[in-house]
């Protein structure tokens, strides 16, 4: 998990100086919780705590261009449109 956190921290560090309005990315649980921990500044090892279904979307904000600093905004589950401000 260390391994791929380094990598999507690189990753984000990489497209926020790309001065993009918005931006998608389709990915699985592992960098969604690797964004998790970034934007909720939850170490590693509790973010398993966090459940991260198949059915849903999670919006962050680039605070920082230079530090890649993620602020979570909401989550939507897709089947029921539910929408959550808090994951915990």
């Amino acid at each position: 998990m260390i391994d791929l956190h380094i990598r999507v921290t690189n990753f984000i560090n990489q497209i926020s100086k790309c001065g993009f309005k918005k931006i998608l990315i389709v990915t699985h649980s592992g960098v969604i919780r690797s964004l998790l921990s970034n934007a909720l500044e939850i170490s590693l090892n509790k973010i398993f705590d966090i459940p991260v279904n198949y059915d849903e979307i999670y919006r962050f904000t680039l605070t920082d261009s230079t530090n890649s600093n993620l602020i979570f905004e909401d989550k939507k589950n897709i089947l029921t449109k539910n929408i959550y401000k808090k994951l915990i």
